[in-house]
């Protein structure tokens, strides 16, 4: 399981460190990093030079010492590597001399906002954009177009939502809409997509561009008999029929004036595999493009974790377990890694069950990725218990001195505890 690899490493006694370097050495290298910025590796953009890492060169992959950072791959490539680097912004390649204090901020915790200030705005956004999403499938079933414009300012309204705190955005994509099933999905897919931008380090506008892509990936299926989707059991005839959506949803895409580019291939290659055997094209992990790569990891999570006729929902932990479990065959191996760095090992919205039988259900992250924030809702024996805002990363132990920390993950509906109904009755998180 994904919580025993975290909690199994963070438990592990530190390696023995290198060989130390020499006093000379060790001088010199700190003289020269004392010329650049040192910043964390989930802050690296495109168009920074990095000039030092935080390991030797000659113990890392590359070839040469410096790096222009061109690509997406570059960034994954030394963030797989290194938690810092040093940046000389003298060779910064964008057109501000730094990167700007919005995205600097958002990629620290001590810079964002409770997700209690942030629900109601990020409900509001969520709201609106669900019906431009309603409105949207229904005008492609009758023949219209795409309304690109109502699309971009719905997706811009999450991106600076989730900027300002991801889990307000991670608690909305529990709400379950059985009567609107395809529009609520292609928003958490969408609020999943950007919060991985978010962990990637993208800029504002490149989390736009895949928040299109994301909330239009299956817009396809507009164009299918609607009665498919609520069915609990398909026909192999209905299976195929329903695997034309990408197609679908490409020409529709390609069609629609003023739409991002990317987002037609997104919508045509989201079912594809890194190990070659998705569909409709079999391509292999170098021909897929990197939205399309985010794109298929969270549109699978979120159908796993959402209910729909004729599938079992499963808890959110057991959907990370089962990405974690085919990264690099499935999905891309970094791309998992940073989406589930990006919601949590335990995201908002999951019900936890303690080590000492309480139950409550997660309200949002802390630094210690195994320790957040939870709502107390049941005592020992499960019983009703007060609401309060537990945080396990100040809170070790229970009132009996017994270590205290999230024994499992609970699948919705567990206890009588329905997360949607809960939100609904009125999140009560102050």
């Amino acid at each position: 399981m994904l919580l025993d690899f975290f909690r199994t490493k963070k438990d592990q006694p530190k390696a023995a460190g290198r060989k130390p370097a020499s006093r000379n050495r060790i001088k010199h290298a700190q003289d020269k990093k004392n010329r650049f910025e040192k910043i964390p590796v989930d802050q690296l953009r495109i168009g920074m030079y990095v000039r030092e890492l935080d390991i030797p060169w000659e113990e890392s992959s590359f070839l040469f010492q410096g790096i222009d950072v061109k690509t997406q791959q570059d960034i994954l490539d030394v963030q797989r590597q290194c938690k810092h680097v040093w940046v000389d912004y003298t060779e910064f390649r964008l057109a501000n001399n730094k990167p700007d204090t919005i995205t600097n901020a958002f990629t620290s915790s001590n810079s964002l906002i409770e997700v209690e200030d942030e629900y109601e705005d990020a409900l509001d956004a969520h709201t609106q954009a669900r019906q431009v999403m309603t409105n949207i499938f229904q005008d492609i079933r009758l023949g219209g177009e795409v309304d690109v414009g109502q699309i971009k300012q719905s997706v811009s309204g999450s991106v600076d939502s989730i900027m300002r705190n991801p889990d307000a955005s991670l608690w909305l994509t529990r709400l379950q809409e059985t009567d609107n099933y395809t529009a609520q999905h292609s928003l958490n897919v969408a609020a999943l997509s950007i919060i991985t931008g978010r962990s990637l380090g993208l800029s504002k506008e490149e989390m736009q561009n895949l928040g299109v892509c994301a909330v239009m990936h299956d817009i396809g299926k507009a164009q299918l008999p609607q009665e498919l989707f609520s069915k609990s059991q398909l026909t192999e005839d209905e299976k195929a029929l329903i695997k034309t959506h990408p197609q679908l949803g490409h020409k529709i895409l390609q069609s629609s004036k003023n739409m991002y580019s990317g987002a037609a291939d997104v919508a045509l290659w989201h079912h594809e595999h890194v190990d070659g055997k998705g569909y409709p094209h079999g391509l292999t992990a170098e021909k897929i493009p990197l939205f399309a790569k985010i794109v298929a990891i969270t549109d699978t999570y979120d159908s796993m974790t959402s209910q729909r006729p004729g599938t079992k929902t499963l808890s959110p932990s057991e959907g990370l377990d089962y990405l974690y479990a085919l990264r690099g065959k499935r999905f891309d191996e970094e791309l998992v890694l940073k989406f589930i760095d990006g919601i949590g090992i335990f995201p908002a919205g999951s019900i936890v069950e303690m080590t000492n039988g309480e139950v409550g259900i997660v309200l949002s992250s802390t630094k210690d990725k195994l320790k957040p924030k939870v709502i107390l809702i049941l005592d020992q024996i499960k019983d009703a218990a007060i609401q309060q805002v537990i945080d396990l990363s100040q809170m070790t132990v229970d009132t009996a001195g017994k270590p205290y920390q999230i024994k499992t993950t609970l699948r919705d509906g567990s206890y009588g505890i329905v997360v949607d109904e809960f939100q609904r009755a009125g999140l009560r998180i102050g």
